[in-house]
């Protein structure tokens, strides 16, 4: 069996489809609100995940897995020895940002007092625990059997003698060569002016870390309402002198619950926006042959759809996000389009046959296209479900399972909506009153046979666009179109920041804003971990350690060795030491054993060193290292590109490196998918445009209308992104979740206009794009309006997501629209010139007895094809 015998078949089953529902319209359109109210439940007993490290981290990740190696060789025990360099996870601090709002120094008698009132406000804030009441002091995180210490607050306490050089601070670390004690200042204080000596004179900017407990397991809810508390004072108080900027597991989780907050209420005034518009434009120019309601059902069908995808999504197990609601606005808006096709087919079916045989012709006319749509969309969709991240991978789950039900309800409850508008239509029903039409109106009904808005497109649009000056120009505004886009893709600009997932003045923003501009100076320190056993004693291993980190440090991003936080090197330091000889001097520090052994009981044992032994793993028995970490600073990180470039430029070094290492920091398993998005998208891109031009093919079996149409939606997607780019919105997860639904939807409009182009025989070239555009021009126009109308008001929302949403899909609209209506129909009635099959020889119309006889003969293919 051909495709073109696959075509036909389907085409007949979906006219019987058609014809069942005609029969008993009411039994499709009762079982999908059954079906819905079936799957209602899963919804209103949804559960959101908020863990922002899960959701936006690229799952088996080169930093992914970094992070596990390092986590799973140096666990840090918050009930003993919490450190602030060595944090690997966020729920284990919370970090206040401080800055001063005139923004001069901090070093003033009214400001040192009010950090002082913020700090007692914190300790004092308590929750209700079954047996007592607890503060900050009975869940914090130790450090040597006390709550870990502020440094700043014992440094403001002297802020009038560091401001008059009475006492001095190093910046930006601290040691003392005599007993090694060190104090890294760059932690804790920022965007400071020293004095040549490297004395703090003026501090611009300051942390406070508040470590919790994380470790102990009974602490974990008390430590959640806690931080809850804490997250509402901060946000909640008026500070006179300073500006507060917070960062917590908690303040992200609420940070997140903001969008949905602000996004769901919005549906309402979406679905009532597209609902009005969708009323209006279908209506017609009688009374009889208007439709508004059926323009109120679509939307009712789409939205029943997202319920029922939703919730069958949520029946499996797959959990949930604060940015699904995004997706129902996506489903809402650009679903319905085929909506419209179906509408634009009854319409041009004969009045005067029964319901049943119209049901039919309209789903043997406008089903297999909107097949075509709906299964690229939802092909889309689950390409995206591969992707390694897992909150891409919820939100095309969510959506693909929404444009599945989509596509099913169009054809049930919406085919049932128009069997009953049809029957309104047979016994002459006023649309709005649902009384008689008169006699007067009646025939005045019949003197209008077409309707005003299709014909509009095939005579005024069709006339202008088989002009071939117009056909030049159209061209011309092609090329110069796709230029722009092209131009604007070889601008696109890496993204990937996490911060941009919140409002633009969220707390959790001017957050980001500060460590860029206040902490860039000297920023978190990177891990390098040497994660194989090596014998530390043999100088050869030493030397080698060494290139390696001086690799590293020769980036112009890193701190020079000076600020090197090595077990190594203070260890070496502390066998030349007078009283490191001293005690060391019944150990051979050659041997391998007498090295770890004087390492362990006595270099150890002191005070200053014991946060070092968070960074050596011994095997079990203590005769070997099997890993170990040192830390370097960055440096001069003011923005993300540097950021980015320098996560690139370590990779390198690591790869390149003699020894086998990984590297790890605070934020790089977030910053990671800027990296590796890039190609990410030439994947799904490549993936998709294959698939779905197999899919265009099988449906329609025209090799030179398939080519011109895949090369056409390659370039809508193309011209997209770079006219994205060139809107200021960069390669993210973002942009490539919205890409998955453009390559979708860029087919949408394409295979309705081609569909009608190719399908139609024995019309020249110029009569087939004005019968295309009389079939389907206004419902691409509608269509596109609608779309425009559905996304609109992300626009005008706090966040960087809903308004690039907004800005591909205006954009997809508009794009489709126009290679839709004026590129495609140009290209395809050039290529009739040379294929035969999209062109007739003759001129002009055959006659009525021709087009009986064809028509008779395609009835008799069509039951070949079947038998």
């Amino acid at each position: 069996m051909n495709i073109r015998c696959f075509q036909q078949i389907l085409s007949s089953q979906f006219s019987r489809l058609g014809r069942l529902i005609g029969r008993q319209p009411l039994y499709f359109l009762i079982v999908p609100i059954l079906l819905t109210a079936l799957f209602c439940p899963s919804v209103v007993k949804l559960k959101i995940n908020r863990d922002a490290d899960y959701l936006f981290m690229a799952q088996n990740g080169r930093a992914h897995r970094s992070k596990n190696i390092v986590e799973s060789l140096f666990p840090m025990n918050t009930s003993e020895f919490f450190d602030v360099a060595r944090i690997l996870e966020r729920k284990d601090i919370i970090i206040l940002q401080i800055i001063a709002k005139d923004g001069g120094t901090l070093l003033k008698e009214e400001i040192s007092k009010e950090i002082k009132r913020l700090d007692e406000t914190v300790q004092n804030i308590t929750v209700n625990s079954e047996v007592s009441i607890v503060k900050y002091t009975d869940l914090c995180a130790f450090r040597l059997n006390k709550c870990l210490r502020n440094s700043f607050l014992q440094m403001m306490s002297h802020f009038e003698d560091i401001s008059k050089g009475r006492q001095n601070i190093k910046f930006p670390l601290h040691i003392d060569n005599v007993t090694f004690y060190f104090e890294p200042s760059m932690l804790y204080i920022g965007n400071v002016d020293v004095n040549k000596q490297g004395f703090v004179r003026e501090i611009k900017a300051a942390r406070l870390f508040y470590g919790l407990d994380t470790n102990n397991s009974t602490k974990t809810i008390l430590i959640n309402q806690w931080q809850r508390k804490f997250v509402k004072m901060i946000e909640s108080k008026i500070f006179d002198n300073i500006i507060v900027n917070i960062l917590s597991s908690e303040d992200v989780e609420e940070e997140l619950a903001a969008f949905s907050q602000i996004v769901l209420p919005l549906i309402s005034v979406v679905i009532a926006t597209v609902s009005v518009f969708s009323f209006i434009s279908c209506m017609s120019n009688d009374w009889l042959r208007s439709k508004p309601w059926l323009g109120i059902s679509a939307c009712i069908s789409a939205g029943l759809a997202i319920i029922s995808g939703y919730g069958l999504t949520l029946y499996m197990d797959i959990e949930c996000l604060d940015f699904i609601p995004a997706s129902a606005y996506i489903v809402l808006s650009t679903e319905i389009d085929d909506a419209f096709v179906l509408i634009a087919a009854w319409r041009k079916t004969d009045s005067k046959k029964s319901v049943e045989e119209r049901m039919g012709e309209t789903f043997s006319e406008a089903a297999i296209s909107i097949t075509i749509t709906s299964l690229t969309n939802i092909i889309s969709f689950c390409i995206g479900v591969s992707s390694p991240f897992p909150s891409m991978r919820i939100f095309c789950s969510f959506s693909a399972s929404a444009m599945f039900f989509t596509y099913i309800y169009q054809l049930t409850f919406f085919g049932a909506c128009i069997a009953l508008s049809g029957y309104r239509e047979k016994h002459e029903l006023h649309p709005f009153t649902f009384r008689k039409l008169s006699t007067t109106e009646q025939k005045k009904e019949e003197s209008k046979r077409e309707d005003y808005f299709m014909a509009f497109f095939r005579d005024k649009l069709g006339d202008i666009l088989i002009n071939n000056k117009v056909k030049a120009v159209v061209i011309i505004a092609f090329m110069l179109n796709l230029g722009i886009g092209i131009w604007g893709l070889l601008e696109i600009h890496p993204g990937g920041n996490i911060f941009d997932l919140f409002k633009h003045n969220s707390s959790v923003t001017c957050f980001a804003n500060s460590l860029y501009q206040d902490f860039g100076k000297y920023s978190y320190p990177v891990h390098i971990v040497f994660n194989q056993p090596l014998n530390y004693a043999d100088e050869n291993v030493q030397n080698a350690i060494e290139d390696i980190i001086k690799k590293f440090e020769e980036h112009p991003h890193i701190a020079d060795s000076s600020l090197r936080l090595s077990w190594l090197k203070y260890y070496k330091l502390f066998m030349t030491h007078p009283i490191g000889k001293f005690l060391l001097r019944g150990y051979n520090m050659t041997d391998k054993q007498d090295f770890i052994d004087g390492l362990r009981f006595v270099f150890l044992k002191f005070h200053q060193a014991k946060e070092f032994a968070l960074d050596i793993a011994f095997n079990e028995n203590f005769t070997d290292i099997i890993a170990s970490r040192f830390l370097i600073p960055t440096m001069d990180i003011y923005n993300q590109d540097t950021e980015l470039q320098l996560l690139k430029d370590l990779n390198d070094i690591v790869d390149n490196s003699p020894i086998p290492i990984i590297i790890h920091s605070f934020l790089f398993h977030l910053l990671e998918q800027a990296n590796i998005i890039m190609g990410m998208t030439v994947r799904v891109a490549l993936l998709s445009a294959a698939l779905i031009s197999l899919i265009f093919f099988i449906f329609v079996p025209n090799f030179t209308c398939s080519l011109c149409v895949s090369s056409i939606i390659f370039c809508i997607i193309l011209e997209t992104i770079g006219y994205i780019s060139l809107w200021k919105v960069s390669l993210d997860m973002l942009t490539v979740t919205i890409f998955i639904l453009c390559v979708g939807f860029s087919i949408n409009y394409p295979t309705h206009i081609s569909f009608v182009f190719t399908r139609t025989d024995n019309l020249n070239s110029n009569e087939r794009i004005k019968k295309a555009l009389y079939e389907v021009g206004f419902p691409i126009m509608q269509g596109s309006l609608s779309t425009i109308i559905g996304v609109l008001v992300l626009a005008f929302l706090p966040f960087y997501v809903t308004q690039g949403i907004f800005k591909f899909i205006f954009l997809i609209a508009l794009q489709t629209a126009f290679h839709s209506l004026f590129v495609i129909p140009v290209f395809l009635s050039i290529l009739g010139k040379f294929d035969k099959s999209l062109s007739f020889k003759d001129e002009h119309l055959p006659s009525k007895k021709e087009f009986t006889l064809i028509k008779n003969n395609a009835e008799i293919f069509e039951r070949e094809c079947v038998l």
